[in-house]
């Protein structure tokens, strides 16, 4: 029997949260941090979970936490540093670490296979934009990107990949970035035990 290559998934967590004005990550809902909820959403398809950001306790021994070189050069320079550490062979889901739906996410780019002629699946919202960071990715496609990602956007690190799309709603596809977000998802802050009580968003749904 031929061994499976690994699994795994980069998870977006090295941001300033200059929108929330707290460390959004470490919201909770229950008993579980925002970005804890996506790495366990996450070992549902991967072996091996890659957080890029800071160290944080509490996350699992599965997970392996790498930095963007320079800190704070943006997103793709810290996705790049973590496919720098991946093999060659084998497939990565891509994770914003504020997503609100995370499970749902995962299961449906885990069930869908990337065609031999793609680099990729993408979930792609009904306004037609590609979420880049609700996505999975051939690791081969990844290493051939030649770039140093400093201070790049993801959109422009990942333009020449061809993907196969996934046409979902803007809800489903949802992020938790501001405080009216954190309000209406029910997340409140860990040290002060304090929830948003902010105006709800009026969410919509229904993907064409």
């Amino acid at each position: 029997m031929v061994d499976q290559p690994m699994k795994h998934a980069i998870i977006l967590a090295g941001g300033r949260s200059q929108r929330m004005g707290i460390d959004k990550l470490s919201l909770v809902n229950g008993s579980t941090t925002m970005l804890a909820a996506v790495c366990e959403s996450a070992r549902c398809y991967a072996d091996q979970l890659w957080v890029v950001g800071s160290q944080r306790p509490g996350l699992g021994t599965d997970v392996c936490f790498v930095r963007e070189n320079p800190p704070f050069s943006g997103p793709a320079a810290g996705i790049m540093a973590a496919v720098r550490c991946m093999p060659m062979i084998g497939e990565t889901l891509i994770l914003a670490g504020d997503l609100a739906h995370p499970e749902e996410i995962v299961h449906l780019l885990a069930t869908a296979s990337i065609p031999k002629d793609k680099d990729g699946v993408i979930l792609v919202d009904e306004s037609g934009w590609k979420q880049f960071l609700c996505a999975k990715y051939s690791l081969q496609s990844l290493h051939n990107i030649h770039s140093t990602a400093i201070n790049v956007a993801v959109k422009r690190l990942f333009s020449n990949l061809d993907f196969h799309n996934i046409y979902v709603s803007k809800f489903l596809v949802d992020d938790i970035d501001i405080p009216e977000k954190a309000a209406a998802y029910g997340f409140k802050s860990e040290k002060t035990g304090v929830k948003f009580r902010l105006a709800l968003p009026n969410f919509t749904d229904g993907a064409s």
